[in-house]
């Protein structure tokens, strides 16, 4: 939420109005739609524009590929007990696994002043300007105040980090899904980002 509010509060009151709702909508109706023309065109080899059945079911056997290898990917990774299945604790835990790894990925998109893909002393540095100028941009606990509280809770997120993680697995994988893509999240993609 705190995201979708720095991209669309543009009035800055905090909350988004229904005039900045729409501009969001708008916004993720045109990059569905984009995501869509592309899965047409990867597999439109005729260039009609539309999937013709030959065409569809390339596409569909592509899906359900791509489902199958981060299923496999999934269970290589957490399956903890080596048997070759998912227990619903594995999955649980895989899950949250991800999850600290999607909060990490978001605090150094968020931090990486530099641009380098890694947080290093330049950004603390930058991140420590921040915090003296009392910006906004400096509340990393969320809770509206810029203090030494952002402060440890930079320090925490630093700490946390994995630079050895994998490239997540997408859990929409295990959500079902059908035609249009992996959970039913847009054509060929890899979920709903």
């Amino acid at each position: 939420g705190r995201r979708l509010l720095d991209r669309f509060d543009t009035d800055g009151d905090g909350e988004l109005s229904a005039e900045e709702r729409l501009t969001m909508q708008d916004e993720w109706e045109v990059r569905r739609f984009e995501a869509e023309m592309a899965f047409t065109d990867r597999f439109d080899l005729d260039g009609d524009g539309e999937l013709n059945d030959i065409e569809r079911a390339a596409a569909d056997d592509y899906i359900a590929a791509e489902r199958e290898q981060m299923r496999a990917d999934f269970t290589a990774r957490f399956d903890a007990d080596g048997n070759g299945d998912i227990s619903r604790d594995e999955r649980r835990a895989g899950f949250e696994q991800m999850r600290l790894w999607r909060e990490q990925d978001q605090f150094t998109d968020r931090y990486d002043s530099d641009g380098d893909g890694s947080m290093g002393p330049f950004d603390t540095e930058a991140f420590l300007a921040l915090i003296a100028a009392g910006d906004p941009a400096g509340d990393v606990n969320g809770d509206g105040l810029v203090d030494s509280s952002d402060v440890q809770a930079y320090q925490d997120m630093l700490s946390n980090l994995d630079p050895n993680r994998p490239d997540p697995v997408d859990p929409s994988v295990f959500l079902g899904g059908g035609r249009g893509g992996p959970g039913g999240g847009g054509p060929g993609g890899r979920g709903g980002g």
